[in-house]
């Protein structure tokens, strides 16, 4: 935690100085949005004022525990928000006289006042970590912090007219930045946003015009009525990650295409760590593929080994995932029998003839596999691997730092102590974010069981029906 004054802005917001009351109703918004934000002050910038389930595009930040445990599960906030006439990435350089709109001045000091609690700042992204930013807005007294998008998604059709009307000449990006932890956001405990590029525009464009901003924000627990999103980071060679994998095989196949899967793993950029060898040769040695450029620090086998086998698992994953009942069966089958018979304490990791015994067992097809890690980029030469750079990509994207992590519909599971163990914290996410009337028929016969994985492969419902 941080100020006391942060805190107190805080307390009072919640006990009625700025957010409505946590658990009554508020104004709707789509049962499968976490949040809403809309401007009510100017009503010039109000979005849609006939449709409540309108309001400003924007994401919903995962840096540190706000949503978490910090707020109430349902609620609303509205802030004055400032605009800050800088990045925020230096604490010493926030100036709480500075920014807009501008307020009175001084006579005495010839400076304005100071930002007036509670209040919201906003700040371009880009510079530093959002972490960094968070933290450094709440340090100063800030009640909440939104990050303003300065570019496109090449996607979004709306904002590139936008941007031509204002001629912008700004390239586009083609996915939006993820507001997550950098590893080291445990201690904000303010609510975080990201922006979209046209709305974000707007409310800068009033705020330099002196126009004071209120921004509303409503919040409640996401119900999906389809299916949801989840993502597992993982180490191929963590014993925890196996027996998460293992544990909750059965519960994925009992969700079926309710709960939409996506394997992702944890390996290391090794030119961060001056491992690419300038002469073509792998300075780190065996801990590395590609002269050095993708990486898995290991002391038991060769890294470069558990290298090649996350690469033939996002091959396996790219044509067998879910493609026949929403699960990728084949590759949950492909990696339980390798985990079982080809892990490194039997010292068979990577082994040829066990990883066929895997693909047998899975019913894939080794030259089908063999063929898409090939056209990747050769692992044993000086180049870049296209799978293992995107994979790099991401996980700097998403800030994944630690295995297992999982990601359901962008919010990070909490690893807090459940019955079923974090296989049962994983399921109970998940199921949480299904409204009532729609929650799959494992999680009403499973949750709260000790071993999950039992109970879901107890019974011949599958699919989430």
């Amino acid at each position: 935690m941080f100020t006391s004054k942060t805190n107190l802005a805080l307390a009072a917001l919640l006990s009625g100085g700025g957010v409505g009351g946590g658990y009554g109703r508020i104004h709707a918004f789509p049962a499968d949005a976490p949040t809403h934000i809309n401007v009510h002050i100017p009503h010039t910038l109000h979005k849609n004022s006939t449709d409540d389930t309108s309001g400003y595009p924007h994401q919903r930040g995962s840096i540190g525990s706000a949503f978490a445990s910090r707020l109430p599960p349902e609620g609303s906030m509205s802030l004055n928000v400032y605009l800050v006439d800088h990045d925020l990435c230096k604490l010493p350089l926030i100036d709480k006289t500075a920014g807009h709109p501008e307020r009175p001045k001084d006579p005495a000091t010839g400076k304005m006042s100071e930002w007036k609690s509670p209040f919201a700042l906003m700040a371009d992204v880009g510079n530093c970590t959002f972490a960094a930013k968070a933290r450094n807005a709440e340090a100063v007294g800030a009640a909440a912090v939104f990050f303003a998008d300065t570019k496109c998604v090449c996607s979004d059709v709306h904002c590139a007219a936008d941007q031509e009307q204002k001629n912008d000449t700004s390239m586009c990006q083609t996915e939006e930045p993820e507001v997550v932890d950098d590893g080291s956001g445990g201690d904000v405990s303010i609510p975080n946003f990201l922006l979209m590029k046209v709305g974000a525009d707007d409310i800068k464009a009033a705020l330099k015009k002196n126009v004071h901003v209120l921004l509303d924000v409503r919040w409640h627990p996401p119900k999906n009525t389809e299916s949801v999103n989840y993502t597992m980071w993982m180490d191929p060679l963590d014993n925890s990650t196996k027996d998460l994998l293992k544990e909750f095989m059965p519960v994925a196949s009992a969700l079926g295409s309710r709960a939409k899967f996506t394997p992702r793993f944890v390996i290391h950029n090794g030119s961060l760590t001056n491992c690419v060898g300038n002469t073509g040769e792998d300075a780190c040695h065996d801990v590395c593929t590609n002269n050095g450029r993708y990486c898995y620090p290991s002391a038991k086998i060769s890294g470069s080994a558990v290298v090649v086998e996350v690469l033939r698992r996002i091959c396996i994953w790219e044509h067998h995932g879910g493609e026949d009942d929403g699960v990728g069966s084949p590759w949950w089958e492909y990696v339980g029998y390798f985990n079982e018979h080809c892990s490194s304490q039997n010292e068979t990791f990577g082994d040829g003839e066990c990883v066929n015994d895997a693909y047998a067992h899975a019913k894939v097809d080794p030259e089908e596999i063999k063929s898409c890690m090939a056209d990747s980029g050769e692992v044993d030469k000086d180049e870049t691997n296209e799978k293992l750079e995107v994979l790099l990509k991401e996980k700097d994207a998403h800030g994944v730092y630690f295995a297992p992590t999982i990601h359901v519909n962008r919010q990070s599971v909490s690893w807090t102590a459940t019955a079923g163990g974090p296989a049962g914290a994983v399921m109970e996410t998940i199921c949480g974010d299904f409204g009532e009337g729609h929650i799959p028929e494992v999680c009403t016969r499973c949750l709260g069981e000790k071993d999950v994985s039992a109970c879901a492969a107890s019974d011949d419902h599958h699919g989430g029906d």
